[in-house]
């Protein structure tokens, strides 16, 4: 239990970092088609007043995860709302939960859906009170939707498992480091463990984030941003970016970040390419 709770709360912070580094395609498309298009793939149906939506495919910790990401003209509030009521149990219909937390200017909602159980056995029966190891949508598919405002509107990122993705590999285990790679030509600061790896896009749309567990966030954030510059990379030091650092090597670029003391601190890793640039 409590390793599926950890996977949940990594997913939440994968998730956000996804949405605010990667930014909103234009394409455009009719609300008719977008609907049909997104249940046919198991998203959540979009809020109403969606102009633009896009699916695609991640990988964490090396396992398959879709994405669709969007922009609606209502605001945040509405978004999160829409979220909570399509992921939260309605009478007659499977069953559900959902978890939401907001922000000034965002908001998450978790949302697991456990589908249709008969009470008794049918609860009993499934894969998480059975022998391990399950795939994560044997249990339930669960959903994490991130919500930013964008003037006008709002864009909104449904993020949820692949049907192969295992629970019992999803994270790492007795201090190793999850599957993928750090910076390449960067020394890692000690004392880090690589928890959470999303590789997403490829051509000019490729991105990595990592987040690592640190005794101390906001200085292993500042010894990250020092092997960046020992390994040739220059800093832009953007006012509007706060604690979070943007560096860059002429082809990609970096946002470091991080925080938290003990068993709470982070830091964060997104690299990607710079513009102009294909891997």
């Amino acid at each position: 239990m409590l390793q599926r709770l950890a996977a949940t709360s990594v997913l939440v912070g994968g998730a956000v970092a996804f949405v605010v580094f990667v930014s909103l395609p234009t394409l455009r498309l009719q609300a008719d088609v977008i609907g049909p298009l997104m249940n046919a793939a198991r998203f959540v149906p979009p809020p109403p007043g969606t102009d633009a939506v896009r699916t695609g495919r991640s990988f964490v910790n090396g396992q398959p995860f879709q994405y669709a990401i969007g922009h609606a003209s209502l605001g945040v509030d509405r978004v999160l709302e829409h979220y909570e009521q399509k992921l939260g149990p309605v009478s007659g219909q499977p069953m559900s939960r959902a978890v939401r937390v907001q922000g000034r200017s965002g908001g998450v909602v978790v949302g697991a859906a456990l589908g249709p159980v008969a009470m008794p056995n049918g609860l009993l029966s499934r894969p998480q009170f059975a022998e391990a190891p399950v795939r994560l949508n044997d249990i339930a598919r669960i959903h994490v939707v991130t919500v930013y405002s964008e003037t006008p509107g709002a864009v909104f990122l449904d993020f949820m498992a692949g049907d192969s993705v295992r629970l019992d590999s999803l994270l790492p285990v007795h201090g190793s480091d999850a599957p993928g790679a750090d910076p390449q030509g960067i020394a890692r600061p000690p004392g880090l463990q690589r928890l959470l790896t999303i590789e997403h896009g490829e051509g000019m749309a490729w991105s990595r984030t990592l987040i690592y567990r640190a005794p101390d966030g906001e200085r292993a954030t500042a010894m990250f941003r020092s092997a960046f510059t020992a390994a040739g990379w220059s800093e832009n030091p953007a006012p509007e970016l706060g604690p979070v650092r943007h560096l860059t090597n002429g082809s990609l670029e970096s946002f470091v970040g991080g925080s938290g003391f003990g068993a709470n601190a982070v830091v964060l890793v997104v690299t990607r390419l710079a513009e102009g640039q294909k891997r």
